[in-house]
């Protein structure tokens, strides 16, 4: 496991009736400017890690919210931990 940059954002667009909350965004890296990411859905989510806010474009001139941090993620059932170790 290694450490990868989340993003975070409420889940504002609920687009599969989905009842969580929060979308947890692991990034891909960045295509000519636009963000790339994996997106996993969770009840709650805990940083161990500093966080910051960031204004990111996720598809062409769509342009986003969110708080990120740098860690490991952890999943307990739907809540999503995001700390500096991994969990052994």
């Amino acid at each position: 496991m290694e450490k990868v940059q989340v993003y975070l954002r409420f889940n504002t667009r609920n687009d599969n009736d989905n009842p969580l909350p929060w979308r947890v965004m692991l990034s891909q890296g960045v295509k000519e400017g636009i963000l790339q990411y994996t997106q996993e859905y969770a009840a709650e989510v805990r940083f161990e890690t500093p966080v910051q806010t960031s204004q990111d474009e996720i598809e062409p001139g769509v342009v986003k919210w969110h708080i990120k941090s740098l860690g490991y993620i952890h999943w307990q059932g739907d809540v999503c931990l995001v700390t500096d170790q991994p969990q052994a």
